[in-house]
């Protein structure tokens, strides 16, 4: 992908916005990445309302207040809470501006509490500004906020960009906090605080939010998500908002930044939190950039991420459809049953693996599930191989080459150890499966 042009990334204790310096966070945290845009950001065509993510921040999203106010086009008008209109309303008369954040009232709440307060952030910014309606950047928790916002009837907003948005839930990470959030509830047990933060109800509420949002029948994997992903909710936003932008982060494997190399599952591949899947929204503007800041909770100071929410606060909700632009993405349903596939070949494999070592004989099961994980094997590699011949594969056509041949030595493997060859076969199927972990 192409890079911009003219930027520095510095590492600073504090940021020069709107003329003034943001002090630091109550709590200790590490200094932003923050980059400087190859020339001013022009004149906002409306008040900016920038959401961080995650727990309540004092001054949330420091990296695109400084992008955007850098040069001095635009102004940073400082933090708004419910709690402290009054001095918010205050300072802005001596020093307006069109660039806000928003600190949430409570440290972590639900998406209808948060949806509260931005309701209340809307109304005055847009008195305050004189404006119609104002743009919103929202990122990850904060996006999936603006959705119910969206969903109790309000509006006011123009455009709505979300920042590495878990639009389908957080898979693996979001489905264990939901369940310990829900046995803390089942069970009353008395947990007053995590992480040094102060929680209740509505906190484990708001945990309960984040798992997968899959669907069989009548049941349903996270009800609250699952609301927001309705043809009427979607017809909702389609008709409140003007314009709607996912912002995210590519080519990591799911759970990489706590375990190694992560989970080898192409289908999970996203920011190592969200996959592309999951912050896709078909009735959205879908970007996903990759590359050294594609992590999480650093797209927010990726370069090009940074102008392409640029571009598209100036041109109303317009951006160009560049080569980080997705067309589409596979549905929840056909993640969830490609992953149970997935989840059998594996079992597979490993199961012809570890008969091949002991030299118990394997049962009919066993066989056939050996006999599925080899045929996805070369289906697979078949796939990766055409992409390395191609250049068209993600990486590059080494990594793709290498990744392709590990997946017909593993069906080689499980060929070898349905014939009884024992070690070597468990050798091939164990090797191949390394090898592909690392080259997904």
């Amino acid at each position: 992908m192409n890079t911009i042009s003219a930027v520095t990334v510095n590492f600073r204790e504090t940021a020069a916005i709107g003329g003034n310096k943001v002090s630091k966070p109550q709590k200790p945290e590490k200094p932003p990445v923050l980059v400087d845009p190859p020339e001013p950001v022009a004149k906002l065509p409306r008040p900016v309302l920038l959401i961080a993510g995650g727990s309540r921040k004092e001054k949330g999203l420091p990296e695109l207040i400084h992008y955007l106010t850098a040069g001095g086009n635009n102004a940073f008008g400082g933090v708004y809470g419910v709690d402290k209109r009054a001095e918010f309303e205050e300072e802005f008369k001596k020093n307006p501006g069109n660039v806000f954040t928003l600190r949430f009232s409570k440290q972590f709440g639900s998406f209808p509490n948060d949806a509260g307060d931005v309701k209340q952030a809307v109304e005055d910014i847009r008195r305050m500004t004189g404006a119609d309606e104002i743009d919103v950047v929202a990122e990850c928790k904060a996006a999936q906020t603006m959705r119910e916002y969206m969903r109790q009837g309000n509006d006011g907003v123009r455009n709505l960009l979300m920042i590495v948005p878990p639009n389908h839930g957080l898979p693996v990470g979001g489905d264990i906090a939901a369940l310990v959030a829900k046995g803390v509830k089942f069970l009353h047990l008395p947990i007053k605080s995590f992480q040094g933060y102060p929680v209740d109800k509505d906190s484990f509420d708001a945990l309960s939010s984040f798992s997968t949002d899959w669907s069989l029948g009548p049941f349903k994997g996270n009800k609250t998500v699952h609301a927001y992903n309705t043809p009427d909710n979607i017809a909702r936003e389609k008709e409140v908002l003007h314009s709607l932008t996912v912002v995210a982060g590519e080519g990591r494997n799911l759970l990489s930044q706590q375990f190694g190399p992560g989970l080898p599952f192409p289908i999970m591949r996203g920011d190592h939190s969200v996959p592309n899947w999951s912050a896709y929204l078909p009735h959205a503007q879908n970007f996903f950039f990759d590359g050294e800041r594609s992590i999480h909770g650093q797209v927010k100071s990726h370069p090009e991420a940074l102008a392409k929410i640029a571009e598209t606060l100036l041109s109303d909700g317009a951006p160009k459809k560049d080569e980080n632009y997705l067309e589409s993405s596979p549905t929840v349903g056909w993640v969830m049953a490609r992953s149970v596939a997935w989840t059998a070949s594996f079992a597979g494999r490993i199961s012809v693996a570890s008969t091949s070592i002991s030299g118990n004989p394997i049962g009919k099961t066993g066989r056939a599930l050996g006999v599925f994980g080899a045929g996805l094997s070369v289906l697979e590699g078949s796939v990766q191989l055409a992409g390395a011949i191609t250049g068209d594969a993600p990486g590059g056509r080494t990594r793709a080459a290498i990744g392709g041949l590990s997946k017909f030595t593993q069906a080689a493997g499980v060929a070898a150890g349905l014939a009884g060859l024992g070690w070597p076969a468990a050798a091939m199927i164990a090797g191949g499966l390394f090898v592909s972990a690392l080259t997904n």
